[in-house]
């Protein structure tokens, strides 16, 4: 497994379709992540196309990677504010049902993690539901 940091120019359309796949399957799962659900793939790959297109020094997006399949991801939002610039928020952790209980979540966070350190960021902010799967990563 490869965690790597990608830009949309990197992504091939199959890699695009990966991310939605994990997005849907995680709303299948009753994953709490800002999405009611039935969630179609086409409003998934609209969710996908606008991350993309806000991707920058301040929009990070880690992805967790097994033979050129994505099968985890994580974002990294860096404040915008001057005087905000120690603050970061993670969105949306998602690994593929299929591949979870093998550490990919926590290896995305620790990404993340590293990543904000060596860009001076001292607090995270992220938001989970209580008592989930997901509150045990974190």
């Amino acid at each position: 497994m490869l965690i790597e940091i990608v830009t949309a120019h990197m992504l091939e359309a199959q890699q695009i379709q990966n991310l939605s796949d994990i997005l849907i399957n995680a709303i299948d799962n009753n994953a709490s992540v800002g999405f009611l659900n039935n969630l179609t793939n086409a409003e998934a790959n609209n969710y996908w196309q606008q991350v993309l297109s806000n991707l920058n020094s301040k929009h990070i997006l880690f992805v967790a990677k097994k033979d050129k399949q994505i099968i985890g991801t994580v974002q990294l939002i860096l404040a915008k504010q001057l005087n905000g610039q120690h603050r970061a928020e993670i969105a949306k952790l998602l690994v593929h049902l299929e591949f979870q209980g093998n550490s990919i979540g926590r290896n995305l966070m620790h990404a993340a993690e590293h990543y904000a350190r060596n860009n001076k960021v001292s607090l995270l902010i992220l938001d989970t539901q209580t008592n989930s799967i997901a509150e045990k990563v974190y």
